[in-house]
């Protein structure tokens, strides 16, 4: 690993959520048991940040970035929390195999469809 991981891990490592943040996302089961498919496709990501960031300046920069094969969609679900869907599947692995990812020194987090679980009513 190069310097650069180095550090981002030793950071990462000390990385803890105060008790507001890591309240979780709920979502109703008629919502999510039409999105699993679709879903496949998609990414659901948070910028950890101290104020709200633009979705045109989130999209701008990643798209960049990430030099697709094929178009995206974002979806904003909240304060700097927002969907991206991937017309090409490949595009959404390539995105997860370069993360973590660090957007105007805020760090990005990603979750996939399968990494999100349903909360008991």
């Amino acid at each position: 690993m190069g310097n650069l991981a180095v550090d981002l891990t030793k950071l990462m490592g000390n990385f803890s959520l105060s008790e507001a943040e890591s309240v979780g996302v709920e979502v109703q089961v008629e919502s999510l048991e039409g999105a699993v498919t679709r879903g496949k496709s998609c990414l659901v990501g948070k910028l950890i940040a101290d104020r709200v960031v633009s979705k045109e300046i989130i999209k701008s920069t990643l798209i960049r970035g990430w030099k697709l094969t094929g178009p995206c969609t974002f979806k904003v679900i909240g304060a700097n929390l927002f969907i991206i869907e991937f017309q090409n599947v490949w595009d959404k692995a390539c995105v997860l195999a370069g993360r973590p990812w660090i957007l105007r020194d805020n760090f990005l987090q990603w979750k996939t469809s399968t990494a999100l679980r349903r909360q008991p009513k």
